[in-house]
């Protein structure tokens, strides 16, 4: 609720600006505009009953961040130069554009402008006089008493917010009004480094001194750094050109509810009054009734380009999903193609394998027909092939058991010779055990005669005899002594103890 009290109405300026807001209030309707539902007035006071906006102004949401991100600058930056280019098509500035006159929404992702206590309507190529708004936001022309064009003001101050939303202060702030005045006449400002070169470019061209020069409502929309964003723009109604849509669900909700037994008044009659926004009783019901219509109605009011991007969106997405469906189904073909190839090359040499009468290039072919689905009238031929191959199988299988067959044969054979041959290495194997133990036996010997000698130190020190064979020369230097458990050859000494 906006309150305006009449004792400080002073003069007939003041009471003139009063019923020029009301009257440029009824006349605009903007989805990113404050609405404004219903007027009355008592003995002291006037009363404007406003749409109500719950998430706080953009000053304090920049105070509690500091800085916002380029992508909600930008979207915020969308929706306020699309306030000004919907102003500027019905020939009114604000003139008071700053970020405490910029109120969020619940979700903190739109705006609503509000107070336009200090705008005025003007004509194409009119210039406007009166040094108004707030010092910080003001543009240089205002200030130097300059005739100035009411959009270009409302663009420099646009930039000013942007400024502020990036940045997270103001480019021109200073206490001494001479001072701050004399820095925007200079139009000189600190860009930090960790703003991107689209968001830097953008800044200096709304910032630009000059208005001649500044940047005008349609090179905002074609510069790059507008475009990182695609959130809509809204066309707005200018209510006293356009009927306002009505939501006939919401108007016959409120005359069952609310009006129905009043005299006088008819469903067509509250269509009027909302067609025309009238600001009454039965349009604030309206517009507060339990069956809200701004969803509804903001797809009527996008622009003709934001429909036109998004049908292009929508073909484009057509047209992409329909590519993909084509990359499906050429790629189920390829691997169709692929394993009907490999199907063929291994059916391939598979019939080159086998001996038959019958020519390997017919089978192939015949053989490839089938497998592609296009054999129907050769049944005969696919049925001979398959024998053909069949006995060629039976074939190859029966040598392949034949062959086992004789393998396990030889293979027992093998097992039969091997056996023996452990057999002997293990008698083998005996006999070197037992020379080895002889060898291992065999101590001390001690002649007794010329055909005897006795063992000493064998098999845990018990004695046994062994007999002298054979000497093999006259000296006796050599004999062979046969015992028990070896056959060795001793010299004589060896055998003495």
């Amino acid at each position: 609720m906006k309150i305006l009290d009449k004792e400080k109405i002073e003069d007939e300026i003041d009471l003139e600006r009063i019923i020029r807001e009301i009257e440029i209030l009824k006349n605009i309707h903007h989805p990113n505009i404050a609405q404004m539902y219903e007027t009355y007035s008592t003995v002291h006071n006037f009363y404007l009953m406003m749409e109500l906006v719950t998430g706080g102004d953009l000053f304090d949401y920049i105070s509690e961040n500091h800085t916002l991100s380029e992508n909600l600058s930008c979207r915020f930056f969308r929706q306020l130069i699309g306030v000004l280019e919907y102003l500027i098509s019905m020939g009114i500035t604000h003139r008071d554009i700053k970020s405490e006159n910029i109120l969020l929404d619940e979700n903190y992702q739109n705006i609503k402008v509000i107070d336009f206590g200090l705008s005025n309507y003007y004509e194409e190529g009119e210039l406007l006089k009166s040094s108004c708004g707030s010092p910080c936001y003001a543009s240089p022309e205002m200030l130097s008493g300059k005739p100035y064009c009411g959009d270009k003001t409302d663009i420099w101050s646009s930039g000013i917010v942007l400024y502020s939303m990036l940045v997270g202060s103001l480019p021109f702030d200073d206490q001494e009004l001479y001072i701050l005045y004399k820095q925007i006449k200079n139009g000189k400002f600190y860009l930090p480094s960790t703003l991107s070169l689209e968001a830097m470019d953008l800044l200096k061209r709304l910032l630009q001194v000059d208005p001649e020069k500044r940047i005008g409502i349609k090179e905002i929309k074609e510069h790059p750094w507008f475009n990182m964003e695609k959130n809509p723009i809204y066309r707005g109604i200018n209510i006293s050109k356009e009927k306002f849509p009505c939501n006939m669900n919401a108007i016959n909700f409120i005359y069952d509810n609310f009006f129905k037994e009043e005299k006088d008044i008819t469903i067509d009659k509250i269509v009027k009054m909302v067609e025309t926004h009238a600001c009454n009783k039965y349009t604030s019901t309206y517009y507060l009734s339990k069956i809200h219509f701004l969803k509804i109605d903001n797809e009527l009011l996008l622009t003709d380009n934001t429909n036109k991007e998004k049908e292009e969106e929508k073909n484009i997405d057509k047209v992409i999903k329909i590519s993909d469906n084509n990359i499906t189904l050429e790629k189920n073909n390829i691997n169709n193609e692929i394993n009907i190839n490999e199907n063929i090359n291994n059916n391939r040499n598979n019939l080159h394998k086998c001996k038959s009468k019958v020519s390997l290039d017919t089978i192939y072919n015949h053989y490839k027909k089938n497998i592609l689905g296009l054999l129907t009238d050769n049944e005969n031929i696919y049925n001979n092939i398959n024998q053909i191959l069949n006995i060629d199988i039976n074939k190859k299988q029966n040598k392949t058991i034949e062959e086992n067959n004789s393998i396990s044969k030889n293979n027992n054979q093998i097992k039969k010779v091997e056996k023996k041959v452990e057999k002997k290495d293990s008698i083998k194997k005996s006999k070197n055990r037992k020379l080895s133990r002889g060898k291992e036996e065999i101590r001390t010997l001690k002649i007794i005669d010329n055909n005897t000698a006795k063992i000493k130190k064998i098999n845990n020190n018990k004695n046994k005899k062994g007999k002298i064979v054979n000497k093999r020369n006259n000296n006796n230097n050599l004999l062979f002594v046969s015992t028990v458990n070896t056959n060795r050859l001793y010299t004589i000494d060896e055998l003495k103890v």
